[in-house]
């Protein structure tokens, strides 16, 4: 073998330690450093059976930086891949991720790498985005979407902590959605889908609102999304304290102002009290019985 790593960490497709070997045209992981080829748990060409290696070191902790190999197929889910942790030895990962760059394996990682913790159903994970496409990872079955079959992405069920994302792609005809993202993380994801001009279906007119009317404020995905992220609450505002500036309050619930200058006598059903003789209004039938 032109490389022996011994001891490596893997999460799939077992979760062991192994013994990566490579060759001049494959790599394999071996049980045992003495294992027989024939016996490997792992055995992939560099020409067929790879599509792109992925050496994943931003990942928030506990994530450990992990390198991913995703085989050749045209499904999202790659239960195949290969994942594991990087090895110890830097000058070890430096000579591995070689091997792959002298084979000519297309890389996913770049300089605008970053990540998000999600979930995809009940399994927890990290979202990664690059220019390459995103993968999510590291639990079986890896997803990787290539960005040049990215067709949408749309966000939903937006709290002031969390929202989730779905992804349509090209070559699926099923959306997968990724939940429970960190608010923190919308403005890269934003800057993404709008760096590399994904469409976004949260302005598609089954999901958007209606266009707001000179009174009312905008509550399509998008903008309840930024308000949510900025701490605005519309809705916390209580009516009963409104001020107009001039220290008079504003109008009640039946519609009338808090300066309360009606002239009774303006109503046509206003009949004015009966005065007696001083000119004073006469008591009420009430008092003259006491």
């Amino acid at each position: 073998p032109e490389l022996s790593i011994q001891g490596v960490s893997f999460v799939t497709p077992v979760r062991k330690k192994l013994t990566i070997l490579t060759f001049r045209d494959r790599i394999v992981a071996l049980p045992t450093p003495d294992t027989s080829i024939g016996d490997a748990i792992v055995n992939m060409s560099f020409n067929d059976d790879i599509e792109m290696i992925a050496n994943l070191t931003c990942a928030p902790p506990p994530a450990k930086p992990s390198i991913v190999v995703l085989p050749t197929s045209d499904d999202h889910a790659r239960p195949n891949a290969m994942v594991f942790i990087s090895p110890v030895n830097q000058a070890d990962t430096d000579a591995l991720l070689d091997v792959f760059n002298r084979a000519g394996v297309r890389r996913f990682d770049d300089s605008s790498i970053f990540a998000v913790p999600a979930y995809r159903g009940t399994q927890d994970g990290f979202l990664f985005f690059s220019s390459t496409g995103i993968i999510f990872g590291f639990k079986k079955p890896i997803w990787f979407v290539s960005r040049l079959q990215l067709e949408e992405i749309a966000y939903s069920d937006i709290t002031r902590l969390t929202f989730n994302l779905t992804i349509s792609t090209s070559a699926s005809p099923k959306p997968v959605e990724f939940s429970l993202i960190d608010q923190k993380y919308y403005p890269q994801i934003d800057n993404y889908v709008r760096q590399w001009r994904v469409a976004d279906a949260s302005l598609a007119a089954e999901r958007a609102a209606a266009p707001p009317s000179a009174n009312s404020v905008p509550t399509g995905d998008l903008e309840r999304a930024r308000r949510e992220f900025e701490g605005m609450d519309s809705d916390d505002e209580d009516d009963s304290t409104f001020s107009n500036g001039d220290g008079v309050n504003g109008d009640n619930e039946d519609g009338a102002s808090g300066d309360d200058t009606d002239d009774d006598s303006d109503d046509d059903n206003f009949e004015p009290p009966e005065l007696d003789d001083g000119g004073s209004p006469s008591p009420n039938e009430d008092s003259d019985a006491g």
